[in-house]
């Protein structure tokens, strides 16, 4: 039986996805240290979700045969 969980998020705004976790959804953020500035974590009531940053997407070249 699962009884927990700590998705990952890949967002390219970190500040601004703590933001809206903290404020709208009564998250509480840990591991805002400088040496996590990538990566945080923000939690409630025992279930986590952990935030990483993403690079923007590339495009891609593709050819047809």
């Amino acid at each position: 039986m699962i009884r927990r969980i700590a998705p990952q998020f890949f967002t390219l705004d970190i500040p601004g996805a703590l933001a809206y976790y903290e404020a709208k959804l009564g998250f509480k953020c840990w591991a805002r240290g400088e040496t996590r500035r990538f990566t945080r974590i923000v939690a409630r009531d025992q279930h986590a979700i952990h935030f990483r940053c993403a690079e923007p997407p590339q495009p891609t070249q593709q050819t047809f045969g």
